[in-house]
């Protein structure tokens, strides 16, 4: 069978794996790399298939090696090497971190008690450096713009940094090196499947498998695809799980209960960027940094790496960012829109716009943004629940002794990378465990 000659509903093949990772945000790909290096140090011996790439529609982010051979995909049959299937229900990998030009659209900065984070990014090679506070800080008081001293002051507090080229090169790297894991001849067998989504998961003691149904979104819209693995990872907001995936047996009322009332980090917030081709404020001795109380923008940073890129971002929060999620989404892939179309952008960028001219002395040359609202693997349209709390023991228990919840809600870390980097961390411990395989792998406390 070939990878593209999918099954119908009433035929879906069932592939075996050893471990099936739902979502492709950082914590879902720490968990995936993590467990693949281990698995590749425990084969089970045999030869692995060779690299095949999807032709997926133009779809960067998906890698296979599935073979064109389907006696090695059908169940009943055991590969010969461990084997890890990660989906992504986005086109793209990397969940709430998303840059433009250089300049994060999500999740941006560490701090230094951020041990995990800064131990994968000297792992990974990623450099930080510190959130640009040199010079005042605007704040607006009643409708008056007051002009203070920062004294290191910024958005992200007096100790944040920005990783160099954004917090996308966390997605870039994990993604190179698992594809380098799955290029290796005795390797453990890594798939990357974007536009993926998992409709169901159903459990059972008796065969110890987790029989988990997805499908395809977008290029060959609703194929189905089945997979019966030993151990599941779930790496994805819960509230979005809770919507999204079928559970049998049925999550326990607790368990459930905790996932719903989960808030959901960035899913009722939006990011403007401004693009300028120099820092025109620092000229003013301005630091980049406002407090805007009349909004769109409530909290305005200097967005820029010296010699890249010079640019100011802002915060749009609440009804504010409902508004901008209705608008055409400016994504990654896209250089944002030239000042000379502003014109006919709606209210709502354009009061942004004016606001970054009040600290810049001109309008930019370019906007994008993004509102975190407008993507349903994230906001799960439950944000005016009542709200719960990160890291809740719930959320991270395992159910029916195969089903991992990773994620960074999961963690008491406020729903930042930290907490990504560790859930997926646990998470490999955890998969690590319930397969039997010593790993010797000890993450940051």
């Amino acid at each position: 069978m070939s990878p593209l000659d999918l099954p119908t509903a009433s035929t879906i093949s069932t592939r075996d794996v050893d471990v099936l990772v739902i979502g492709g945000g950082l914590s879902g790909l720490v968990a995936a790399y993590r467990s693949a290096r281990v698995l590749t140090e425990h084969p089970r011996g045999g030869v692995i298939t060779e690299p095949y790439r999807i032709p997926d529609a133009g779809n960067s982010d998906s890698f296979s090696s599935l073979s064109t051979d389907a006696s090695t995909e059908d169940s009943g049959s055991s590969p010969k090497h461990p084997s890890l299937v990660l989906l992504e229900a986005r086109q793209r990998l990397g969940g709430r971190i998303c840059s433009v030009g250089g300049v994060d659209l999500g999740a941006t900065w560490t701090w230094p008690e951020d041990d995990a984070l800064q131990t994968l990014a000297s792992t990974l090679g990623v450099d930080y450096y510190a959130q640009q506070t040199k010079g005042d800080v605007l704040v607006e008081q009643r409708g008056h713009i007051m002009r203070t001293p920062s004294e290191g002051q910024s958005v992200c507090g007096s100790s944040g940094c920005r990783f160099t080229g954004s917090a996308s090169a966390f997605t870039e790297e994990l993604r190179e090196r698992l594809k380098d894991l799955q290029a290796l001849s005795n390797s453990c067998r890594v798939d990357v499947l974007t536009c993926v989504a998992a409709t169901s998961i159903a459990s059972s003691t008796a065969n110890k498998r987790v029989i988990v149904d997805a499908q395809r979104l977008g290029f060959d819209e609703g194929a189905k695809l089945r997979f019966a693995a030993k151990v599941v990872v779930i790496a994805a907001p819960p509230r979005v799980v809770v919507k999204t995936i079928d559970f049998s047996p049925p999550l326990d009322p607790e368990k459930k209960a905790a996932m719903l009332t989960c808030p959901t980090a960035m899913a009722d917030a939006a990011k403007v960027v401004a693009f300028y081709t120099w820092p025109l404020w620092r000229e003013k001795k301005l630091s980049g940094t406002a407090f805007m109380s009349s909004g769109p923008l409530t909290q305005i940073w200097d967005a820029s790496e010296e010699g890249e890129v010079y640019a100011l971002a802002g915060f749009v929060f609440g009804l504010d960012a409902t508004d901008l999620a209705a608008r055409p989404v400016v994504l990654a892939e896209v250089d944002g829109v030239p000042a000379k179309a502003f014109d006919s952008l709606p209210p709502i960028l354009k009061r942004a716009i004016d606001q970054f001219a009040q600290i810049a002395g001109s309008k930019p040359n370019r906007i994008s943004w993004k509102s975190w609202q407008d993507e349903p693997w994230t906001a799960a349209g439950l944000e005016n629940r009542s709200r719960g709390k990160f890291g809740h023991p719930d959320l991270r228990r395992i159910k029916d002794g195969s089903i991992i919840f990773a994620g960074s809600e999961t963690e008491p870390e406020e729903g930042h990378l930290e907490g990504a980097v560790m859930s997926g961390n646990r998470a490999a411990i955890e998969v690590f465990e319930l397969l039997g395989v010593k790993s010797g792998f000890k993450p940051p406390k």
